[in-house]
């Protein structure tokens, strides 16, 4: 009797010929009598493998015994072979795509305050962010404004105005006696 080869097996005796492996499991030793699933961050598409394959970036399964691996949900991406779970974006960054191989910093004047966001938002009025891939925005100081969303930067008020308080979205005439 001859051994069954890699990537089949035979559970009975008697038999004249080995069965493949099915979908989602392998075995990668001869003359074996079942086959393994195939772990976490695998797959097996095909029956017959002696090798489970590894998920491609931007996809991840967290079943042992998979057929397919996962593409990526919004907000999320991978960016390595063989992963068993995709990674929520961090903050200040986003995915808004399935399937990401990363994520994408927020541009000037918007945030991204929470992981695993799909989309960045704009800095409200009174607010303002210089740089890209973070996380909040920051009040317009005393004696500028931001009268939009989505700015990078504060106006100054003009002659005769002004703006008493952190996060002003206008600026108030001067009183009677005063510039």
């Amino acid at each position: 009797c001859d051994p069954c080869e890699p990537g089949s097996f035979a559970n009975e005796t008697g038999l004249r010929t080995c069965f493949s492996c099915e979908l989602g499991t392998f075995q990668n030793v001869n003359g074996q009598d079942q086959c393994k699933n195939c772990t976490e961050g695998t797959f097996a598409n095909v029956k017959g493998l002696s090798a489970c394959l590894p998920c491609g970036v931007g996809r991840a399964t967290n079943v042992n015994g998979s057929e397919a691996c996962t593409p990526c949900v919004e907000g999320t991406f991978q960016d390595s072979i063989g992963a068993a779970v995709c990674d929520p974006c961090a903050l200040g960054f986003v995915s808004g795509s399935s399937s990401a191989v990363e994520c994408l910093p927020c541009d000037a004047g918007s945030f991204a305050n929470e992981t695993g966001l799909s989309i960045c938002l704009d800095c409200g009025l009174g607010t303002f962010q210089p740089s890209q891939g973070q996380g909040s925005c920051d009040d317009c100081p005393t004696g500028r404004f931001a009268e939009t969303s989505g700015r990078d930067d504060c106006e100054d008020c003009a002659a005769g105005t002004f703006a008493a308080n952190n996060g002003s979205s206008s600026c108030d005439p001067c009183s009677e006696g005063s510039y």
